[in-house]
């Protein structure tokens, strides 16, 4: 819930991380637990502002409304030992979990690893929507587009570095 306005942000179930930030062993075991639940549902559980910000980040608008595209899934299930919701988009599940909780991970490998992601790469994704939006309507270059795909990976990567001990 935000401080301005706590009835606009009802949802419980908080971003932790993407597929493609996860291990194979912890999706592996999310997958056999999911349950396909309706958009609806989902919005919900994740509330107003999460369930805008994905969609605005995931590129959708009012031209191209995230109901009409046949790529995205909404599902129930369990990741890392947390009650979970996953919208799949396009084969990348973005994972959502009870209050932002992250158990211990189903890779007898990784002991009881922190979650280094955040909301803050939906942010990103957003500028990545935003450049990619400018470039089709050409009021950005393709070298400008180069530079910008460039400036956001930069900042991608330096959000993942993992911190030191």
């Amino acid at each position: 819930m935000t401080a301005e306005n706590p009835a606009r942000d009802d949802g419980h179930y908080k971003f932790v991380t993407t597929c493609i930030d996860s291990t194979y062993e912890d999706m592996q075991a999310l997958q056999s637990t999911e349950r396909g639940i309706s958009q609806r549902v989902f919005a919900k559980k994740i509330g107003r502002l999460q369930w805008g910000a994905l969609q605005a980040a995931l590129g959708y608008d009012r031209h191209f409304p995230i109901a009409k595209d046949w790529h995205v899934g909404y599902y129930r299930g369990v990741y890392r030992e947390v009650p979970c919701v996953f919208l799949r988009h396009s084969k990348i599940e973005h994972i959502f979990t009870l209050d932002g909780r992250v158990g211990r991970s189903a890779d007898a490998r990784i002991e009881n690893p922190p979650s280094y992601f955040s909301i803050e790469a939906a942010h990103l994704s957003r500028l990545e929507a935003v450049a990619r939006r400018l470039y089709s309507e050409r009021r950005m270059s393709g070298e400008e587009m180069r530079d910008a795909a460039h400036t956001i990976m930069a900042a991608v990567n330096s959000s993942r570095q993992m911190p030191e001990d």
